[in-house]
């Protein structure tokens, strides 16, 4: 099974073919081209597959298919452009889209990866406590003729626990790490648990708008029907209810409505989109008007993600310092009652 490119390799291979094929080269004439240039090795593995596909004769879209290591999207948008005449146009587009997948996915790095850090190493310092710091507390305690509180007992019966169990618990962590790996290796488990997840599932809501509007903008530039967009994108959608509201938008237009009524009565846009298409539909710029609206979505996603991820490191921080600190306090104020009265 090939290994699917990066969003990065994936939007400097648009952008590249972008540029050859609008100068009016044939695309194996493109990679051919591509292939002289100083690329990295990671580029020519995927410049000399693609090639090698070329060499039957066979057309962009099919020869990206083949080689197994490009995602639908990209697949089902550089077909749509060949069928229109405007493979450099969508292979630009597509050149800008995975260039912001890009970012997205370097800034989530980076916005989970430290909270992520941080919260290993304060549970690391939790775990130390209960298991190893508060026995010897107890044993103090014992010898000074008293007992633990209440609080510092649980504490001390929580790190006996752990210390008793740790077989157990380090063969569920395995098993969960397991399954979590193999949901994600398999599309379907990966979209299935990213669409029951709070706030993957939002922004694969507005990820499949952001996909509609820029399938939608291809088409009206290529003079094709509107059900040709609508089709492709229900065929690309990530979330479980977005395919639905296509369907109902195509039915609304197959009873005579007009594109603009059918998608504000079906919910394929809100808000401030929705009020752009009716605008739009007035002055007849629909299409242009879709690129503006990819942009907002783009727009929503990103500060979706920066205003969730804002939270999740102060919120861990806060959280693991208070246990620590419920956990020294439990025995450090009671230990000093006893010593102050000797």
């Amino acid at each position: 099974m090939s290994q699917k490119i990066s969003s990065s390799q994936l939007s400097e291979f648009c952008h590249a073919m972008a540029m050859t094929l609008h100068a009016g080269m044939y695309p194996a004439e493109s990679i051919d081209i591509l292939l002289d240039e100083n690329t990295t090795d990671a580029e020519k593995k995927i410049y000399t597959k693609v090639r090698k596909k070329l060499k039957n004769d066979q057309v962009l879209s099919d020869a990206m298919e083949a080689t197994g290591m490009f995602p639908s999207y990209a697949i089902q948008m550089c077909r749509l452009g060949e069928k229109t005449g405007s493979t450099d146009e969508v292979m630009e587009r597509l050149s800008t889209y995975y260039q912001r997948e890009a970012d997205l996915r370097v800034s989530l790095h980076n916005a989970v990866f430290f909270p992520a850090m941080i919260t290993l190493l304060m549970l690391a310092v939790i775990a130390v406590l209960l298991v190893f710091v508060m026995p010897v507390f107890d044993q103090v305690f014992q010898e000074l003729g008293t007992n633990l509180n209440a609080t510092a007992s649980f504490f001390l019966k929580t790190g006996i626990f752990l210390r008793s169990s740790s077989s157990w618990i380090v063969c569920i962590l395995l098993v969960l790490i397991v399954l979590v790996v193999y949901t994600f290796k398999t599309e379907s488990g990966r979209k299935h648990l990213l669409n029951k997840m709070p706030f993957t599932k939002k922004r694969n809501e507005n990820i499949d708008r952001l996909r509609f509007a820029d399938t939608m903008s291809t088409i009206m530039k290529s003079g094709l029907m509107p059900e040709e967009g609508m089709a492709a994108a229900k065929d690309l959608c990530l979330s479980d209810s977005y395919p639905k509201i296509i369907t109902a938008c195509m039915n609304k237009m197959a009873e005579g409505a007009s594109i603009s009524q059918a998608m504000e009565t079906s919910g394929v846009f809100t808000g401030i989109p929705q009020r752009m298409c009716r605008l739009a539909a007035r002055t007849g710029d629909l299409d242009s008007t879709f690129d503006e609206i990819a942009d907002y979505y783009q727009n929503e996603i990103d500060q979706l993600t920066n205003n969730r991820l804002s939270i999740i490191e102060p919120v861990c921080v806060v959280t693991l310092s208070l246990i620590i600190g419920l956990i020294l306090l439990s025995v450090m104020f009671p230990l000093l009652g006893i010593l102050t009265s000797l």
